[in-house]
């Protein structure tokens, strides 16, 4: 077997990073493990899972940078009123770029995690696609990636079955993770004991009505149905928050359609800038069927019109825009241009 050369895994002590391990291994890599500890947490389990693969394993201890890149903003998204997306933001800042800086002390010249992804290369630039297993896949959370952390990058699982992993060894007791790993029940308690504190206000019509009270913005997200403890006599959905205003707009399915809105903050990946008018699919929820649009860039922005309405777009969350299955890029979508 030829030897592929040395690279840093993520190891996690989960079913998915160890199977990555084995994969790497059978294809010639050296691997090295590297646990990215970011809520400092017993690290005897991944410990273990590094043992059994004869994996030399370091710890690496960011719960500094996993509160200023990722929970500080969390708590800043939901006190303005929008619905934050952590894992983004993890991967990007804290997760892989850990792996990267640290391959680099190391002198390794590859990193790899258990992310459900492909990468892809065209004429030597990067972007990452959609793994075979479209249940799992994770393209959605990686758009933030960069050039140089992509170049450098290996997802073992892109063309893995999640089936096929449990029904390994390694998937013995296993248990499907929680969305966000740094809460453990509802999002709203950590939102409390981390200084967000109820401000009761209005909730309001389309109209600009008052029709109740809501026990603050904080406990809402754009679109939310359930949970809203109020009675209009139709099914009604927050279609609007206003932090300025400390309002909540309650509607009905149709008045949360959107035809159009805007994104920020864009991450070029398989494409570059353009100035030309340009068709894509959009995700803009992690589940959300992807949906044709027309999109062009305006000051930086892009400027997002949907071919048919949709009631998922939520200010604070990404928009990714592919190409087949790659993503051409990203951005976070705003309330500006929402109709």
């Amino acid at each position: 077997m030829k030897n592929k050369g040395k690279i840093l895994l993520g190891l996690s002590g989960g079913v998915d990073s160890e199977y990555s391990a084995k994969l790497l291994i059978m294809a010639g890599y050296e691997v090295y493990g590297m646990y990215v500890n970011m809520l400092n947490k017993d690290t005897s389990k991944v410990e273990e899972t590094a043992k059994k693969l004869s994996v030399p394993l370091f710890i690496a201890d960011k719960s500094s940078e996993f509160s200023s890149f990722v929970t500080d903003p969390f708590l800043k998204c939901y006190k303005e009123g929008k619905t934050p997306n952590p894992c983004v933001e993890c991967n990007r800042f804290v997760k892989i770029q850990t792996l990267f800086e640290e391959s680099e002390k190391l002198a390794i010249p590859f990193v790899a995690t258990g992310h459900y992804a492909k990468i892809s290369e065209v004429d030597g630039r990067y972007s990452v696609s959609r793994a075979l297993d479209s249940k799992k896949d994770q393209s959605y959370f990686l758009w933030k990636l960069t050039q140089k952390q992509l170049s450098k990058l290996v997802f073992p699982l892109g063309d893995v079955l999640k089936e096929n992993v449990l029904s390994t060894e390694t998937s013995k007791g296993y248990k499907e993770s929680q969305d966000i790993c740094f809460i453990e029940g509802d999002y709203r308690d950590f939102l409390f004991e981390h200084g967000l504190k109820t401000e009761y206000g209005d909730f309001i019509n389309t109209k600009g009505e008052t029709v109740g009270k809501h026990c603050g913005i904080q406990n809402y997200t754009r679109g939310q149905r359930k949970g809203l403890g109020i009675a209009l006599g139709y099914p009604a959905f927050v279609t609007d928050i206003d932090p300025l205003r400390n309002t909540v707009t309650l509607g009905t399915r149709d008045e949360l359609k959107v035809n159009s809105f805007f994104a920020e903050n864009l991450n070029f990946q398989s494409t570059d800038e353009f100035h030309d008018e340009r068709i894509y699919y959009v995700k803009t929820r992690y589940r959300a069927t992807p949906q044709k649009a027309s999109v062009k860039l305006i000051d930086k922005k892009a400027k997002v019109e949907l071919f048919e309405a949709d009631t998922l777009v939520t200010p604070g969350q990404s928009a990714v825009f592919y190409n087949g299955d790659t993503v051409a890029f990203g951005g976070e979508i705003v309330k500006e241009g929402m109709k």
